[in-house]
């Protein structure tokens, strides 16, 4: 299976690691904060946490995000990005509910 060390952030962009540490534990951080004030649904939560640790793992443990899946017309990502992306689609999803 096809796994790249990804050392950078998103789109290729080159940060220094410790900001992306700091970025991603901030993120977790506002995560619980949401949670807790009931703003962000339970899907949502576990989906963004999940994801946010799985990166943050592979960052503390490879020295960068390992990429996975490479479906050639769009960028390489892995199962964490896929979570991120879930989570985000059920938070739009149900504030989209809320307005009808």
């Amino acid at each position: 299976m096809l796994s790249i060390i990804n050392k950078q952030a998103a789109r290729g962009v080159p940060f220094p690691m410790g900001i992306l540490i700091i970025v991603s534990l901030v993120a977790i951080l506002l995560c619980f904060i949401a949670y807790a004030n009931k703003f962000l649904p339970r899907w949502s939560f576990i989906f963004l946490v999940a994801g946010a640790l799985g990166n943050l793992f592979d960052r503390l443990v490879y020295g960068g995000v390992r990429d996975r899946i490479n479906i050639r017309i769009i960028p390489i990502f892995n199962i964490a990005d896929i979570l991120i992306t879930l989570g985000v689609c059920v938070f739009i999803f149900r504030e989209w509910q809320k307005q009808l």
